[in-house]
């Protein structure tokens, strides 16, 4: 969901097989073959996203693209879509995405009372964020 959150520019989701990191297709195909080791399958998956976030990291826009790619791939596979938000959260994320970017707003004004003021408002709500190199991510908590 972080991902999904992180790379919307980067995340071709119907990206055709040139996109695909071969790496870690070859993993998860061997997973798969082995008798359906989807423990390792998924394992497989949650790499490529610890890699797919060190490119966006990184600023390698390219290297991001083709794990991401490759992430909505190999869980679709598995039936897990990236990105997909439980129906019954009843958040609006347009006006968590305001709250986050006047919150990035207070924080780059030296406000950190505002800072503060949103981040707890955002908290009440069940909203974490987190401060990464590439920006502000919020998750669900």
């Amino acid at each position: 969901d972080a991902l999904a959150r992180r790379a919307p520019s980067v995340a071709p989701v119907d990206a055709g097989p040139g996109w695909l990191d071969p790496t870690a297709v070859a993993e998860f195909d061997t997973a798969m073959d082995d008798d359906l080791a989807t423990p390792t399958a998924v394992a497989v998956i949650f790499e490529t996203v610890r890699r797919a976030n060190a490119a966006l990291d990184a600023g390698d826009d390219d290297g991001a693209r083709a794990l991401v790619a490759t992430v909505h791939a190999l869980a679709a596979a598995v039936g897990l879509t990236l990105g997909a938000r439980d129906a019954g959260a009843g958040e609006d994320d347009a006006e968590i995405d305001a709250l986050v970017a006047a919150r990035q707003a207070a924080r780059a004004a030296k406000d950190w009372a505002e800072a503060d003021r949103v981040r707890d408002e955002l908290n009440a709500r069940g909203i974490v964020v987190e401060d990464t190199a590439a920006g502000a991510v919020w998750r669900r908590a």
